[in-house]
C-alpha cells in the first residue's frame, strides 16, 4: 500500500508541475466546448472514481432493505445517490461558471498557479510521510 501511496504522491506532484508551468487559458476557448460532450467526459471520469465505487461496495449494502427485492431496494438507494450527487455537482459548476465569469484573465491564472503549488506541496508531504515510514523514521 505504501508503494501505490509514494506513486501517488508522485502523481500529484506531477499534476501540479504541470498545473503550475501550464500556458495561460484563453477565455474564449474556454466557452467553445459543446456542453454534451463535458457531461459526457465528467460522468464517465465520475463512474470510474475509485471513491464512489469503494463507497457503492462498502457502505450501500448495509442500506439494503432485505424486506424488498434486492435489485429495487439497491436500485432506488442508487438512483437517490446519483440524484443528490448530481445535484451538488451542478451546483458546484453553476457557483464556478458565475465566478469565472467575475474573474478577469490574470485573477484565473494566478488561481491556477496557486492550486498547482498547493497540489505539489501535498504531494510533496504524502511522499516524505511515506519514504519516511518505509525506511522507518
Amino acid at each position: 500500500m505504501t508503494v501505490l501511496s509514494i506513486l501517488g504522491a508522485i502523481l500529484l506532484i506531477y499534476v501540479g508541475i504541470s498545473g503550475f508551468k501550464s500556458i495561460e487559458i484563453n477565455r474564449a476557448d474556454i466557452y467553445e466546448h459543446n456542453n454534451l460532450a463535458l457531461f459526457k467526459e465528467s460522468f464517465f471520469t465520475g463512474i470510474s472514481n475509485p471513491k464512489d465505487i469503494i463507497f457503492f461496495i462498502t457502505l450501500l449494502p448495509q442500506f439494503i432493505n432485505q424486506s424488498i427485492p434486492y435489485f429495487v431496494s439497491a436500485t432506488s438507494l442508487t438512483v437517490g445517490w446519483v440524484i443528490v450527487d448530481f445535484s451538488i455537482m451542478m451546483g458546484y459548476a453553476i457557483i464556478a461558471n458565475i465566478i469565472a465569469k467575475k474573474l478577469n484573465q490574470s485573477a484565473i491564472n494566478k488561481m491556477r498557479k496557486a492550486s498547482g503549488f498547493l497540489i505539489i506541496i501535498i504531494g510533496l508531504t504524502l511522499f516524505i510521510k511515506n519514504i519516511n515510514y518505509l525506511i522507518g523514521l
